[in-house]
């Protein structure tokens, strides 16, 4: 069964201790609401959540026509399905004049009742997310959300579809990008949507392991086959038969090792360390790297036969810098993961790690939101909770000049250090002024003496007076 959200709204408490009951087990996530006006609320704050949303006929303080045109309003694409006792339809014209989509009785068979929700669940994806992306973030955030990614960029949507379009395949995977950028998270969404999905799957990353062992915990070996071996055991391609092999930073494998990795992905037979003995096997190998295999073919680095053995299907994860949309929701799913759903964030600390540039990409973002989390006083992140090198080490593109004087690349130098003191000053306008210097004067490994010397030379005051930057 496929992951989504789904809104139940209905005002009794019985409905949805049931409903947690019926589907605790699935991979549904259910969100609660207790009348009409809080279905409401909960749909306004969060309008392209919700595939499909359960919706009880008549509550005390609002019908469901009432309740399902209210929500037609906000999002006139929205799913909505009416969950009644009563499986009277003349008695439900009006909400399906409103625009329900479909009627559930509550006392139906959970099983039946789940393969209901999944089928609309799976009408709603094609209507809305796979053939018409132009949706808005509609389409985007729903396809995501249900490979278990979060996100919103188009190339993260681009790359869902693939993930959805491997689904029926065995096909291998090598998934690209610099370091961070959440490769792993991807080989679990194509694990998790294809057939293999309730097989074994498990991970090898091939640069945490020494050469002299990386064959042994790929292959296994028996009892006595090297010092040290005082029993057998099974690898990792053996463990994960019929299932699925994740072999992370596979650029790291060495050259003796990737002769014995391509035998066993062409022949699907490995030989366990010290054993005469082949066997069979099943596994569907998932890739991934930070290095550009091609360029490590032309190197001498990495066999060209295994590259193409393992770039069947080819997928590029960009890095966070160049899908910010991504880092709202990444924030807020990390903030709920360490500090649950009391904790929130102001706009202005979103606008400032969105701004970041995350060299470290997803892991440094999940890091830092760890980190706040820990020592945040309130419930509440600010600008100053966020660490203070964020501030001021933004990412900027230098503009091209032509000199016709080194007078004129001093002028020029002084200019772009003023803008960037200036703009480094202004992230910080909420501190007190000795603090701000001294956080800069950190940030840029310099002492604030010397700081403050340069700020004179370049004609730059910073005022007493709260947010005041003067140049």
């Amino acid at each position: 069964m496929s992951r989504f959200k789904l809104l139940l709204i209905d005002d009794d408490p019985l409905v949805h201790e049931t409903a947690r009951s019926e589907f605790s087990d699935t991979d549904i996530i259910l969100v609660h609401a207790n009348n009409g006006h809080e279905g409401i609320d909960i749909f306004k704050k969060q309008p392209f959540e919700f595939p499909v949303i359960l919706l009880d006929y008549s509550m005390p303080d609002l019908l469901g026509s009432e309740v399902l045109t209210k929500i037609r309003e906000i999002n006139d694409k929205q799913f909505v399905v009416i969950y009644s006792a009563d499986n009277s339809r003349e008695a439900l014209k009006d909400t399906f004049k409103a625009g329900a989509v479909d009627f559930i009785e509550k006392n139906l068979d959970s099983n039946v009742k789940l393969e209901r929700l999944n089928e609309l669940y799976q009408k709603w994806l094609k209507l809305y997310a796979i053939t018409t992306p132009q949706t808005d973030k509609i389409g985007y955030r729903h396809l995501i959300n249900s490979i278990g990614l979060e996100g919103q960029s188009k190339s993260l949507f681009d790359i869902g579809q693939k993930v959805i379009s491997l689904a029926d395949t065995d096909s291998t995977v090598l998934i690209k990008g610099p370091s961070g950028t959440g490769k792993s998270d991807i080989a679990k969404a194509i694990q998790k949507t294809s057939r293999r999905k309730d097989l074994p799957f498990s991970t090898v990353n091939c640069g945490a392991i020494t050469e002299n062992l990386i064959e042994s915990e790929l292959f296994g070996h028996v009892k006595g086959a090297f010092t040290g071996a005082t029993s057998s055991k099974v690898g990792m391609f053996e463990k994960c038969n019929k299932g699925t092999l994740f072999l992370d930073e596979i650029g790291e494998l060495p050259l003796n090792m990737q002769v014995k990795l391509l035998r066993a992905i062409q022949d699907q037979v490995i030989r366990p360390v010290g054993s005469n003995k082949e066997i069979k096997i099943d596994v569907r190998l998932i890739a991934a790297t930070n290095k550009e295999l091609d360029k490590e073919v032309l190197k001498g680095s990495f066999r060209e036969d295994l590259y193409y053995r393992l770039n069947v299907i080819e997928i590029n994860m960009q890095s966070l810098a160049d899908r910010p949309d991504d880092i709202p929701l990444l924030v807020q799913k990390f903030i709920k993961d360490y500090a649950g759903d009391s904790m929130k964030i102001t706009e202005s600390a979103m606008n400032v790690l969105q701004k970041y540039s995350w060299p470290g990409n997803v892991r440094e973002l999940k890091n830092e939101i760890e980190k706040i989390c820990v020592f945040q006083k309130d419930n509440l992140i600010k600008e100053e909770s966020i660490s203070p090198k964020i501030f001021v080490a933004k990412s900027k593109k230098v503009p091209e000049y032509t000199f016709q004087s080194i007078d004129e690349v001093k002028n020029k130098q002084n200019e772009i250090e003023k803008i960037y003191w200036l703009e480094a000053a202004q992230e910080l306008q909420n501190i007190p002024v000795s603090k701000r210097m001294v956080l800069l004067a950190k940030n840029n490994n310099m002492s604030k003496a010397t700081l403050y010397r340069r700020f004179g030379e370049l004609g730059i005051s910073l005022s007493k007076r709260k947010g005041e930057v003067h140049a």
